[in-house]
């Protein structure tokens, strides 16, 4: 199960999760996306998280700040719960 948790003080900040194929190509289309919390992965292999800025973001130039939390727990495990976050920061 994996569990990704998005923070950031800006609105114009949002992430997506796909699954990439055996060759290389994006199963997920972009309007259906896996979610972030609680979602069960439905394939061995690469994933791919994406974080984006909206466009309105973009256009008011400067970058967002923001720290992405990412889990992958077995959900038959006596603990879901991970024990501490992984943490990945934008610079």
């Amino acid at each position: 199960m994996l569990n990704a948790r998005l923070d950031s003080p800006s609105p114009h900040v949002a992430a997506v999760i796909t699954y990439i194929s055996r060759d290389g190509v994006r199963v997920n289309p972009v309007d259906n996306p896996l979610q972030l919390e609680q979602q069960t992965l439905l394939y061995t292999g690469r994933y791919e998280i994406r974080v984006l800025q909206t466009r309105n973001g973009a256009r008011r130039g400067g970058t967002r700040p923001y720290t992405l939390n990412i889990s992958i727990v077995d959900p038959g495990a006596s603990s879901a719960a991970p024990s501490a976050w992984p943490r990945l920061a934008s610079r």
